[in-house]
């Protein structure tokens, strides 16, 4: 059972890298521009490699909602409206789970392209699923719909314009003073228009503070949710700046405060300036990936970050504890205060951990990741 579950997960990694390669084809032959070209003349409906651009911006960026729906839409899908990439997140994208993945994937692999329409669909059991469809097929049905309509619809729009034929026509009163009749018009057209737009206004206004207010609390919980490592060198940086301003604080006048934004792209300056280019990387690559495992295990991920901490930044022990759910593979506050205050003394209690626990190897680890020198034991 243990190991067909690290069978699919590891497969869902696989999937999610096979989709990456996809869109770096798609980019690669220049049809990510062309489908700019077309949508520019025409309004075409979203296609596989938009919407997997919008969910890979997602698992990439830890910004709000709101700033990354800007940034699809003045940048990698500059064609789309922000309205028009919200809606089509939350209508179409957020409803997506790991069989409607699957069924991406054999398209992709079947087809060795992202070229496609993702579609919603009902199974034999009549649960909604989404399945990707052709463009050859899709476009070819809806031209062959347009040259050849059916004699129902002949019929109507014949019924229709034969009976607006039919409808007499308004004619002007006589002997009536035109100053009467535009005034009527002007208090039809006035007294509704204002009972009708007030209330319609206040609920917009009332949807659009809400909305705003959900991704605020939606922006600040993934603020939490960062690797420790790099938290840890962050806070160093910022340790360092605070030095060096307080020096300066006789000379320097007081910097006004940055915003949101401002302060969320220096924090990620200062980190990517800390590791190395390949440390960097990783370190993305290590959120993304839990990212993706959060949302297959339907876990939160500041608790699989939290897990990790425990077992001392090991991504494949994660996958172990959550396929075993087994326990002893954490570190528990006590057994870190044990390495923190080794000593000889203390030998006896780490050749229990040791044996009944840890292993010498998981312990090395486990100070390696504390930044806890030990000595040399058996």
């Amino acid at each position: 059972m243990n190991q067909k579950k690290q069978k699919e997960t590891e497969s869902n990694i696989d999937i999610f890298r096979l989709l990456s390669d996809g869109i770096k084809s798609y980019e690669q032959k220049g049809l990510n521009l062309k489908l700019k070209e077309k949508s520019s003349n025409t309004k075409l409906p979203y296609c596989l490699y938009e919407d997997l651009k919008i969910i890979f911006e997602f698992s990439q960026n830890s910004e709000s909602k709101l700033t990354v729906f800007k940034q699809l839409a003045s940048n990698q899908l500059s064609h789309r409206s922000e309205d028009s990439i919200r809606s089509r997140y939350r209508d179409f994208i957020q409803e997506l789970n790991p069989s409607d993945f699957q069924n991406i994937s054999k398209y992709v692999i079947e087809k060795r392209s992202i070229e496609g329409y993702l579609v919603k669909e009902r199974d034999e059991h009549g649960n909604k699923t989404y399945v990707v469809k052709d463009q050859l097929k899709t476009t070819s049905s809806e031209s062959k719909s347009q040259k050849n309509p059916s004699k129902k619809t002949v019929e109507q729009q014949q019924s229709k314009s034969k009976e607006e034929i039919k409808l007499p026509l308004k004619r002007k009163p006589e002997n009536v003073p035109e100053i009467l009749i535009n005034g009527k018009k002007q208090l039809k057209s006035t007294k509704p228009d204002n009972h009708q737009k007030e209330p319609a206004q206040k609920i917009k206004q009332q949807d659009q503070n809400n909305l705003e207010e959900e991704e605020e609390k939606e922006f600040q919980y993934k603020k939490t949710q960062k690797n420790k490592s790099q938290i840890n060198q962050v806070n160093e940086v910022d340790s360092r700046n605070k030095k060096n301003q307080n020096n300066q604080m006789e000379v320097q006048q007081p910097q006004p405060k940055q915003n949101q934004q401002q302060q969320q792209q220096a924090q990620a300056h200062k980190i990517s300036n800390q590791l190395s280019e390949q440390e960097y990387k990783d370190a993305r690559e290590l959120d993304v990936y839990i990212h993706f495992l959060a949302n297959y295990e339907n876990v939160q991920k500041k608790s699989l970050i939290h897990t990790l901490d425990k077992l001392s930044g090991d991504f494949n022990q994660l996958v172990d504890y959550l396929q075993t759910q087994n326990h002893n593979l954490l570190w528990k506050e006590d057994e870190d205060e044990v390495l923190r205050n080794f000593s000889e003394q203390s030998s006896q209690t780490i050749y229990l951990l040791k044996t009944l626990k840890k292993g010498k190897e998981n312990i090395l680890r486990r100070a390696t990741y504390l930044g806890i020198e030990l000595p040399d034991f058996e």
